[in-house]
C-alpha cells in the first residue's frame, strides 16, 4: 500500500519481480488525476503529443515526452515517492498511460482485473491528496461487443460520478448484488429514495449516450 502524504519525500524502495505473472484484464478505465508538483508529466505545453512513462524497481520514473514532428523527444528521469500517481498505479498492478494535458490534471488510462481493484486504486489516489475523477469505464468482458461495453461518464456531474463509482465498486450492479440500495444510501449519507432517483438519472444519461453513439 502507498504511504501517506507525509512521506512524499521518501523514495520508493522495492525489489524487482522474481517471477512472471499473467492475468486477464476485465476493465479499461480513464481517470483524471491531479499530479504531484515533481511529476514530469505535469504542466505540459500544448505542443506535447505523447507521454510514455515507466517506473523501475529502484523507484525512478523514466518519462519520454514527444512534441511536434520536428522536435526531438525529451527524456526525463525523476526519483519518485510512493505517493506519486504512477507509483500508486504500479502498487495495484496497473500500467498507466498518461494523456498530455495542461495544468496539474492529467488523463490517465489503464487496464484493471476487476472492479474491486478499481475501488482500491481510486481510494489510494484520494488518500494521497489526489483529485480524482472517473471519466470512462469499458467492460472488456462483454463478449457481444468488439470493443466492450463502454460507460462514458463525462456528461455526469461530480456527485453523479462519485455515486456511480461507489455503486460499481461495491457491486451494486453485480448479479447477485454485492450491496443493497439501502446500504448504498447509508454509505452516501442520503435517503434510499434519493439514491434511487440519482441512479435513475445517471442510468438515463449513460443509456442516452450509448444509443446516440450506436445510431450516430
Amino acid at each position: 500500500m502507498p504511504e501517506t502524504a507525509g512521506d512524499t519525500d521518501q523514495p520508493v524502495d522495492c525489489d524487482p519481480p522474481t517471477a512472471q505473472t499473467r492475468d486477464r484484464r476485465q476493465l479499461f478505465v480513464e481517470l483524471e488525476v491531479s499530479m504531484a508538483e515533481s511529476c514530469p508529466a505535469r504542466d505540459l505545453p500544448e505542443s506535447v503529443t505523447a507521454v510514455n512513462v515507466i517506473r523501475d524497481h529502484l523507484g525512478q520514473c523514466h518519462c519520454d515526452i514527444r512534441g511536434e514532428a520536428n522536435e526531438d523527444p525529451v527524456h526525463v528521469t525523476e526519483q519518485v515517492s510512493r505517493t506519486c500517481a504512477c507509483s500508486i498505479f504500479a502498487a495495484h498492478g496497473c500500467v498507466p498511460k498518461i494523456e498530455p494535458t495542461a495544468g496539474d490534471r492529467s488523463r490517465i488510462t489503464t487496464y484493471l482485473p476487476n472492479r474491486t481493484v478499481l475501488g482500491e486504486l481510486i481510494e489510494d489516489l484520494r488518500e494521497n491528496a489526489r483529485s480524482v475523477s472517473l471519466l470512462r469505464i469499458v467492460d472488456c468482458s462483454q463478449a457481444d461487443s468488439e470493443d466492450g461495453l463502454t460507460f462514458d461518464l463525462t456528461d455526469l456531474s461530480e456527485t453523479q460520478r462519485d455515486t456511480l463509482e461507489l455503486a460499481v465498486t461495491e457491486g451494486y450492479y453485480d448479479d447477485p448484488r454485492g450491496i443493497s440500495l439501502a446500504e448504498l444510501a447509508e454509505k452516501l449519507g442520503v435517503s434510499k429514495s434519493g439514491v434511487s432517483r440519482r441512479l435513475s438519472r445517471i442510468e438515463a444519461t449513460i443509456l442516452t449516450n450509448i444509443v446516440s453513439k450506436t445510431l450516430g
